[in-house]
C-alpha cells in the first residue's frame, strides 16, 4: 500500500507531497491514540430505555477494555520519515 501511495504521489508537486506526508503522520498518530469509549462517556441519555438497551448504549459502571494498536515496522518507518519531513518544514 505504501509502495502504491509513493508511485501515485510521484506525479504530484513536491509541496503537495509534503502536505500529504504531514496529513498521513497526523492520521497515524490519531489511529495510535487511545479513544474514549461510550462507556466512559456514560452512555446515551435520550431515547427509551428499551431502545438504548438493545443497542448497548445504557452506559456501564464496568471498566472498559483497552485496545492497543501497534503499527507494523513499515508503518513505523513511514511515520519516522514523515516526522523528519515535518521537522525540516518547521
Amino acid at each position: 500500500m505504501i509502495k502504491l501511495r509513493s508511485e501515485r504521489q510521484s506525479l504530484l508537486p513536491e509541496s503537495r507531497r509534503k502536505l500529504l506526508d504531514i496529513r498521513l503522520a497526523k492520521e497515524l498518530v490519531e489511529l495510535m491514540t487511545e479513544r474514549t469509549t461510550s462507556e466512559q462517556l456514560g452512555g446515551r441519555t435520550t431515547g427509551s430505555a428499551a431502545w438504548r438497551s438493545a443497542r448497548g448504549e445504557m452506559g456501564s459502571s464496568a471498566p472498559s477494555q483497552s485496545v492497543t494498536i501497534t503499527p507494523t515496522l513499515e508503518e513505523q518507518s513511514l511515520l519516522k520519515v514523515s516526522e523528519m519531513k515535518m521537522q525540516i518544514l518547521s
